[in-house]
C-alpha cells in the first residue's frame, strides 16, 4: 500500500514540474532539406518517402534506359537482364542474338497493345508467280498469332503504312537461302521496319519450292521480323535448316523473354 502511495506522489510531482511556467530550452528550427530530389516540400519523412525513386528497377518489362549520369545503375540493369537470360538456360536461345548485334537486344518497342502492321506485296511479273502465294505467306504470319508475348499482327493494304513488308523473289541468293529478313533498328535496340523476302526457288538451277516449304520459310522469316535470332536446335522453327512447320515451345519461350526485358545494349565491359 505504501508503495502505491509513493508512486502516486512521484507522478503528481512530475506533472507539476511539466506544467510549471519555468523556462525550458527551445529547440532549433528544422532546416529544410537542400536536396529537392528527395523531398518536394517540408512534409514529414513518412509522407515524403513515398516520392522517392524506387530502389529496384522494374524488371522485367517496362525498364527504361538509366538516366544519363548514372552509369552504375545502368550497369546493374544490364547485369540483371543478363542474369535473367542465363537463368532461363536451354529453355531459350536469346543469347545467340547478342553475338550478331554487338550485345544489343533488338525488338519492337512497346506499342500499348497496337498491332504490328503487315503488308503482303505480290509480283505477278515473276515467271514463277502463281495464285495462292499471298495466302501461303499469310498462313506463315498466322503461325505466330498465339504467342505469350502479346504481339498481334494485322494485315494492311499498302506497304507505306506497314511495319513489316512481305515480298517475293525468284531466289534470294546463290547460297541456297530460301528467305531473308532485313530488320532495321536504332541505337536503342528498337525495331523500326522489317522487309521479308520469300524465295520461290533455292537458286537459279532448282525447281519451284512446294507450298509446304514456302509456308515454312514464311513462318521462319516472320520469326526474324519479330526479333528472334537463329536457334541451334533443329526442332525449333528458327533453326536455319529446321523441318518444323510451326514455332516450338522454345521459340515461343524465347519470344516471350525477348519482350519481357527492355531492348538496348547489354555490354558490360
Amino acid at each position: 500500500m505504501m508503495t502505491r502511495i509513493l508512486l502516486a506522489v512521484a507522478a503528481a510531482l512530475v506533472v507539476l514540474i511539466i506544467l510549471s511556467p519555468g523556462k525550458h530550452p527551445v529547440s532549433e528550427p528544422i532546416q529544410p532539406v537542400a536536396d529537392s530530389t528527395l523531398f518536394e516540400d517540408s512534409n514529414t519523412p513518412e509522407q515524403a518517402s513515398t516520392r522517392r525513386a524506387p530502389r529496384v528497377a522494374p524488371l522485367p518489362g517496362a525498364l527504361e534506359q538509366a538516366p544519363s549520369g548514372t552509369p552504375f545503375l545502368d550497369m546493374q540493369a544490364r547485369l540483371a537482364i543478363r542474369r535473367r537470360i542465363e537463368r532461363e538456360g536451354a529453355a531459350v536461345y536469346l543469347d545467340s542474338m547478342l553475338a550478331t548485334t554487338d550485345s544489343t537486344l533488338v525488338r519492337w518497342p512497346d506499342r500499348g497493345g497496337a498491332p504490328l502492321r503487315v503488308a503482303f506485296v505480290g509480283d505477278t511479273t515473276l515467271a514463277d508467280w502463281k495464285d495462292g502465294l499471298l495466302d501461303i505467306a499469310r498462313s506463315g504470319m498466322r503461325a505466330w498469332a498465339s504467342n505469350q508475348a502479346n504481339i498481334s499482327l494485322v494485315e494492311v493494304d499498302t506497304s507505306e503504312t506497314a511495319d513489316i513488308e512481305v515480298t517475293f523473289v525468284t531466289f534470294v541468293s546463290g547460297e541456297n537461302e530460301l528467305g531473308v529478313t532485313n530488320l532495321e533498328w536504332n541505337s536503342a535496340g528498337e525495331a523500326r521496319r522489317a522487309v521479308i523476302q520469300v524465295g520461290l526457288r533455292a537458286d537459279s538451277a532448282s525447281g519451284l519450292l512446294p507450298d509446304g516449304e514456302l509456308r515454312r520459310v514464311a513462318v521462319h522469316e516472320f520469326g526474324h521480323a519479330l526479333g528472334l535470332p537463329h536457334s541451334t536446335i533443329r526442332d525449333d522453327i528458327m533453326h536455319p535448316s529446321s523441318r518444323a512447320s510451326a514455332p516450338s515451345r522454345r521459340d515461343h519461350a524465347t519470344l516471350r523473354l525477348l519482350y519481357a526485358v527492355p531492348p538496348g545494349s547489354l555490354r558490360v565491359d
